[in-house]
């Protein structure tokens, strides 16, 4: 396998992994195999086009085959929830943004029979794979310098690696840890009071069960709700990436806050269906408001039931969030650059479920 061949399985591996839910924990996490059945240029030597600058061919490399997941769980009930989970998620992925991203296909296939892994012991577990039909191309082309090959994203702007953050929050929500958390519901929202958050012990994940909130659901900053907040001692976040793994039954917004002072002192992310849109606010002094440079996409529809990773890139006073690998919304503002504290937020959302948060930080 040559260097194109390796970089575009492993683009394809990246992609599907991103839209998988996560698992129960570190060591339940689905595994991607890629199994080629064709992978080469596309075109006359998978040139598609000449760039100006930098001067040189923009090339195409294509890969058919299948990708094989591995679904793993602690035991037989929860394997089938996770399959169930993986599926729909594949299923649910809005196709136009799978081909902007070079999925020109992606189907479920067979599903194989349930493999026990050790007997009767705390690290006995259950694992079966998902076979998923892939037709997948990659846009290549060269840089300035001495014709490296680099990727040029393709329509979406992709979230950086994290391979060298360091992991400094890593809270697994599908175990019982509220003990660990502080609910605050906003003193403004006063339809549906108080918030209900609890852990869901049959489904295995921390939810939000009531529809708390003030003000209306249009797409503005002014969003009181409730916020769980981690409270634990965090080290400096001022720069960090949050990353929240969650689902909604509800039509309504949910999502996470950071830089968190207190209650009238914050950041925060939410996205929604009913209106359609995702958005980067802020608190401050009791007021909500935008950030200085508008963070609001209305194209932007949260799908019901479908399992989402969120990213929050947060450095200096540049916001950003990304959904899987995509960037959604961005902007500017540099009214709270002190550290803070991390949590989740629900705003009129009766469905909310998370099953992981994680804050890492880069390198210093």
């Amino acid at each position: 396998m040559n260097e194109l061949d390796s970089q575009t399985v492993t683009s394809a591996t990246t992609l599907i992994t991103d839209l998988l839910p996560d698992g129960e924990g570190p060591g339940f996490m689905p595994h991607v195999t890629i199994v080629p059945s064709r992978l080469g240029p596309v075109g006359v030597g998978g040139v598609v086009g000449i760039l100006d600058d930098p001067h040189g061919d923009i090339r195409m490399h294509r890969l058919e085959g299948t990708a094989m997941v591995v679904i793993k769980a602690s035991s037989p009930e929860l394997l089938h929830d996770a399959t169930v989970a993986a599926s729909q998620s594949v299923l649910s992925t809005d196709r136009i943004a799978l081909r902007r991203q070079g999925m020109y296909t992606l189907q479920t296939g067979a599903i194989g029979p349930v493999r026990q892994l050790g007997y009767n012991t705390p690290s006995t577990r259950y694992e079966r794979d998902l076979e998923l039909k892939i037709i997948f191309e990659k846009q290549i082309d060269p840089e300035e310098a001495g014709g490296v090959i680099a990727e040029i994203p393709q329509l979406v702007s992709l979230r950086p690696s994290l391979d060298t953050y360091e992991t400094v929050v890593d809270v697994n929500l599908r175990s019982d840890v509220l003990s660990r958390f502080t609910v605050f519901d906003d003193p403004a929202a006063g339809a549906n009071a108080p918030s209900d958050w609890r852990f869901d012990s049959l489904r295995r994940r921390t939810a939000q069960f009531s529809a708390i909130h003030g003000g209306d659901f249009a797409p503005v900053p002014e969003k009181p709700g409730t916020v769980l907040l981690l409270s634990d001692d965090t080290p400096d976040l001022s720069a960090l990436a949050l990353q929240a793994v969650c689902r909604s039954a509800d039509q309504r917004a949910m999502g996470v806050v950071f830089r968190w002072q207190d209650i009238d002192n914050f950041y925060f992310f939410l996205m929604s269906r009913t209106p359609a849109y995702a958005m980067i606010a802020k608190k401050t002094g009791g007021t909500y408001a935008a950030l200085d440079t508008s963070a609001l996409n209305t194209d932007f529809q949260m799908e019901q039931n479908r399992s989402y990773t969120l990213t929050i890139d947060a450095s200096g006073d540049i916001l950003r969030a990304y959904v899987g690998t995509s960037l959604i919304v961005s902007g500017q503002d540099a009214a709270i650059p002190d550290a803070g504290s991390v949590g989740l937020m629900s705003f009129g959302n009766s469905g909310s479920y998370f099953y992981r948060l994680t804050a890492t930080r880069p390198p210093a």
